[in-house]
Order: C-alpha cells, then sequence, then structure tokens
C-alpha cells in the first residue's frame, strides 16, 4: 500500500511538473509541453486521486493488452489518451478507468497503419491532436459532446452526392499532410499546429504550420536547422503577431509574421 501512495503521488507531481510554463521575457512568452494544462491540474489531480493517477490508468492499458507508449491527459482531467509504444493501437480511457475507444491507428482505407508520434491537448477545441510516425496525417479527436459531425468523403449515395457523417464526439478528425510528423506544439490559440516534420531529401529543416479548423497545412516555415520545439515564443509588434522559434542546442531564434508567414525581425530576432 505504501508503495502505491508512493507511485501515486509520484504520478501527481508529474502533472504538476508537466503543467508549468517559462517566461522568456521581454515580451516574448514560452510554451513548454504538458499532459495537464494550467488551470486544469486541480481537475487532473482530482481523477489521480480516483484512480491514481496515470499508475492507475497504465494498469488498465497494460491489462486491455498495451504497450504504454506517448499518452496525455484532456484539459478537464476527464479523459486519458495513450498509444501502444510499437503498435498501431490508441485508446481512450475515461477517469473512472473505463474504455471508451479503441482504434487501430490506420488510414481511412485501413492499408497503411502508423504508430504514434506525440498527443497533446487542446483546451481551446476540447480535443486531443494525435500526430502520426508512419502516415502523413495529423488527427484530431474531439472531446465535446456538442461537436460537428465529421465527413470523411465517403459517399453514401453518388447520384445524390451524400456524404456519410460520423459522430463527431470522440471521433477522429483527419487532417492531410505532406509527410508525417515527429513532434509537434499547438499555439496559445489552440488552433494552430506548429509541427516538425522529417529533414528533406536535400537535408532542409522546416515547421509545418496547420490549422485545426480547415484540417490542412497553411505555411512551411524554412529553418536553418532543427527547431527547439520547447522554445516558441509568441508576442506583438505594432498590432501584429509574430511566432518565434528556436534552433536547437543554439542561442538563435527565427522569427516570422504570423499573417504572411514571412521572416520578421522582431522580438529576440531583433538584436
Amino acid at each position: 500500500m505504501v508503495a502505491r501512495r508512493r507511485a501515486i503521488l509520484l504520478g501527481v507531481r508529474g502533472l504538476a511538473a508537466s503543467a508549468g510554463l517559462a517566461s522568456l521575457g521581454d515580451g516574448l512568452q514560452a510554451q513548454q509541453p504538458g499532459t495537464a494544462p494550467p488551470g486544469r491540474l486541480a481537475a487532473a489531480a482530482a481523477a489521480a486521486a480516483v484512480m491514481g493517477g496515470a499508475v492507475g490508468l497504465r494498469a488498465e492499458a497494460v491489462q486491455a493488452g498495451l504497450d504504454p507508449g506517448p499518452s496525455v491527459w484532456s484539459a478537464d482531467g476527464r479523459w486519458w489518451l495513450v498509444a501502444d509504444r510499437l503498435q498501431p493501437r490508441l485508446l481512450l480511457f475515461s477517469a473512472d478507468g473505463q474504455l471508451q475507444r479503441d482504434w487501430r491507428v490506420a488510414s481511412l482505407d485501413g492499408r497503411q497503419t502508423s504508430r504514434v508520434s506525440a498527443l497533446q491537448a487542446s483546451p481551446a477545441r476540447r480535443s486531443v491532436v494525435v500526430a502520426l510516425h508512419d502516415l502523413a496525417e495529423l488527427w484530431e479527436i474531439s472531446l465535446d459532446p456538442q461537436a460537428e459531425p465529421i465527413h470523411d468523403g465517403l459517399v453514401h449515395d453518388y447520384r445524390l452526392g451524400e456524404v456519410i457523417a460520423k459522430p463527431g464526439y470522440l471521433g477522429l478528425r483527419r487532417a492531410p499532410l505532406a509527410q508525417p510528423l515527429q513532434d509537434f506544439r499547438i499555439d496559445p490559440s489552440g488552433q494552430l499546429v506548429l509541427g516538425q516534420a522529417p529533414p528533406g531529401a536535400a537535408g532542409g529543416h522546416a515547421l509545418e504550420v496547420i490549422h485545426l479548423a480547415v484540417r490542412r497545412g497553411i505555411a512551411r516555415l524554412a529553418l536553418a536547422g532543427p527547431p527547439d520545439l520547447l522554445r516558441l515564443g509568441y508576442g506583438t509588434h505594432e498590432g501584429r503577431r509574430w511566432l518565434a522559434v528556436a534552433l536547437w542546442r543554439e542561442d538563435r531564434w527565427q522569427c516570422f509574421d504570423q499573417l504572411t508567414w514571412a521572416p520578421w525581425s522582431v522580438g529576440p530576432c531583433a538584436r
């Protein structure tokens, strides 16, 4: 019992640690990744107290035959999403430990499977975003009971052009990509995904910008090196918003105008 309580405490402390935000100063706000976003830790901790936190739910996942890999709590602490470390499988648990969904991670036609590379909650959209390791798609799972139906383009009646709709609540919305993402972060608005794709054939690095509402990429930001997604900054200059991307293991930044996505010498890039 003592060992279990210690494990639960460590799980809750892990949630607390992952919810922190760091400031870069000079109006630069850094975004830290986390499994429980700021202001929601109390709800996540309450769920942890009921089920033994991530420790208890991880045990449920193992019992369901999963080799737990990437995982994330929903913004309100009511849901826990966990992927298999090696297999194309993704499970959704409610905070009381009940398995709600068991997805095979695959393309719409089922021909290509994929592992999961990263997960993150979007409080603004009441959803969880999923990056796939082997499939050029970005998934969004809506946790909003009022979510709009999903239309994947499957035609019910070709003559009338009727499209079969799937329930939006706890459903998968697919955004096609040019290539799979290795990792990603969600911007403060909750609407944009900033994704790191593998280097191109010529060795070039870039940050992909995907708009969740329209379910497609809207920009590709060329970088001088691999990005450090733990150090993304946001600010405004003369009423216009900018994004700052730190380069991995370097004291260098690249900044972009969030209206045109053109390079911009503002914030940390104006030095």
